[in-house]
């Protein structure tokens, strides 16, 4: 219920008149009641999913909420670096392939390889191909060189993947990313390049590779990987804090429904 903050204020208060004018919107079965099982279920999923995916501790180490404080205080070194001395563009060899046969737009045991291509959201995946066809790789990041709105578009590819058309996989040359390093470089390439390309001038491996990015540096200079370690993993927890509020106030309002 905690939408209902929103709605009043010390000068418009939540009286009982009031709100029982109030209209909430609750899932419903096929026989149009409210359907107590569903919500019941869908809190119990994304507590197992927090639980399976190693999330249940989500509080912030001392020397993550330095580097935290650190970004927020503008204190970190900053140095740029072309792309073309960070990364190569990998050559994936795919073999001859029939779309309609060779893909789909679902994974299954016969579909396995997430396939990029010029795809605006969903992390760049816009098929699954089959293992034996498409080549692929793991620890990447897939750059979109083409499409109205996806030109320019940039996704951390921790897992293996392959390439469909109009986008590529680069994969660092002298360092070995982590998913974490993975997510900031791909958010650091796309608000350095998304700007620059459009539909009518695509972002080529050619012309992406002589872009500058900004990244943090240590007292030598050199690019910091581990503050971008630690960066990342305290975003996950402060997003992974917000979602257990959410559920929690999810199962309040569960809660306040089913007793009523």
């Amino acid at each position: 219920m905690g939408y209902l903050t929103k709605l009043f204020a010390y000068n418009e208060m939540a009286t009982i008149p009031k709100l029982y004018e109030c209209a909430i919107s609750l899932p419903i079965g096929a026989d149009g009641d409210i359907d107590y099982n569903f919500m019941e279920s869908r809190i119990r999923e994304l507590e197992a999913y927090l639980s399976e995916a190693g999330f249940d501790n989500c509080e912030l180490s001392q020397s993550e909420t330095d580097i935290l404080s650190l970004f927020k205080s503008g204190k970190i070194e900053w140095k740029h670096f072309k792309m073309g001395t960070l990364y190569d563009k990998l050559e994936l060899k795919n073999k001859t392939f029939d779309k309609r046969r060779d893909t789909s737009i679902t994974p299954s045991e016969k579909f396995t390889i997430p396939l990029v291509n010029a795809k605006h959201g969903d992390n760049g995946i816009m098929f699954y191909g089959k293992s034996d066809i498409f080549d692929s790789s793991e620890m990447t990041i897939d750059i979109v060189q083409n499409g109205a709105i996806a030109t320019g578009n940039v996704y951390a590819q921790p897992q293996r993947t392959g390439v469909l058309w109009d986008a590529y996989l680069i994969k660092a040359r002298t360092h070995n990313d982590t998913e974490n390093s993975l997510l900031f470089m791909a958010c650091t390439i796309q608000k350095s390049i998304k700007s620059i390309f459009s539909y009518d001038k695509k972002a080529t491996w050619n012309r992406v590779k002589h872009e500058s990015i900004p990244l943090p540096v240590d007292l030598s200079g050199e690019i910091d990987y581990s503050l971008i370690e630690t960066f990342v993993s305290a975003i996950k927890k402060k997003a992974i804090q917000s979602l257990k509020e959410f559920i929690a106030q999810e199962h309040q309002a569960y809660t306040s429904v089913a007793q009523n």
